[in-house]
């Protein structure tokens, strides 16, 4: 059994189509999911899939993130 931790998703940004792991790294968000399951574009997604061989794959409910706005 391995000691090491499995990262999680910290963040993700749409408008960059990346997720920021609790790592520190970034991996790319690769599709985009509405309530229907549907493919759509990042600003109507409710889930994510992101990832990439070196760090694995990830589904990420959005709708467990608060929006962030930057003033």
């Amino acid at each position: 059994m391995s000691s090491e931790k499995t990262p999680d998703v910290m963040a993700v940004h749409r408008g960059q189509r990346v997720a920021l792991m609790d790592c520190g790294c970034q991996i790319p968000v690769t599709d985009w999911f509405d309530a229907t399951g549907q493919d759509c574009k990042p600003a109507d997604a409710i889930v994510c899939v992101c990832g990439d061989d070196a760090h694995g794959w990830f589904t990420v409910d959005l709708q467990a993130f608060k929006t962030v706005t930057v003033h």
